[in-house]
């Protein structure tokens, strides 16, 4: 009798195999493009520090639900290449606990993150009577623009794909644990690349807007539309 018999069948299914490279492949687009990112908030433009640090403080915690996420799978598909016998596949309960409590505080860091963000433009433009000082009207407009979707994804998009992976899993009983796998990683990779999508969801050239603000030493252009530039790119963020 076979040992492991969960794990000999986990090996042969190739389709988790190919969701598990594609997943990887989406973490690894999030990671190059959170770095050049990173570049971006690192320019010496007329921002505001306390949203430059929050933006970085999300760009920090894509980066480590992405890595993490090509750990925990890496790990799988280097155990499935190598393994001589089924139970070699297995990986320790400590490396499950360790690797899950840092996605799901990545979960809750990144919402939070993003309502700091938003928390943080009505502040700045409530806490000054100085107009010259606080955030432009238009600007907060674009920025808005830029975090709604985000903010609609977080709000009501997640509590729906838990809605989904409830019903999912539900009926994992019909489908099988290891179709049940496959299902389930399918609707987790499509959340991720429809907040990529909804990042970028400006007209047909996408943009990415850096919020800043008015100083009387630095005086921008209004056709540089008001002390914002302006950064575009050709791809989407997966995180």
């Amino acid at each position: 009798m076979t040992e492991c018999p969960d794990a000999a069948a986990y090996i042969s299914f190739i389709p988790q195999h190919i969701s598990s490279s594609v997943h990887i492949a989406i973490c690894i687009i999030s990671i190059v493009v959170n770095l050049m990112f990173i570049r971006v908030c690192q320019r010496d433009l007329p921002c505001h520090q306390n949203f430059r640090v929050l933006i970085l403080a999300l760009i920090f915690v894509n980066f480590m639900h992405s890595l993490t996420y090509i750990v925990i799978l890496m790990t799988h598909l280097v155990k499935v290449a190598t393994s001589k016998e089924p139970c070699d596949v297995l990986v320790s309960g400590l490396f499950c606990y360790v690797t899950r409590l840092i996605t799901s505080s990545c979960y809750t860091a990144h919402t939070t993150l993003l309502f700091g963000l938003l928390s943080e433009r009505v502040i700045a433009t409530k806490i000054t009577r100085d107009v010259n000082s606080k955030y432009q009207a238009s600007e907060n407009l674009r920025v808005l623009r830029l975090l709604g979707p985000l903010l609609i994804l977080h709000f009501v998009g997640y509590p729906f794909y838990f809605a989904i992976s409830v019903v999912v899993q539900s009926l994992m009983a019909i489908f099988g644990e290891l179709t049940f796998r496959v299902i389930y990683s399918v609707v987790y990779q499509s959340v991720l690349m429809i907040e990529g999508l909804m990042l970028f969801w400006e007209d047909e050239d996408v943009v990415i807007l850096t919020p800043c603000i008015m100083d009387e030493s630095k005086k921008i252009d209004k056709e540089k539309d008001l002390a914002c530039y302006i950064l575009k790119y050709g791809q989407t963020d997966c995180c």
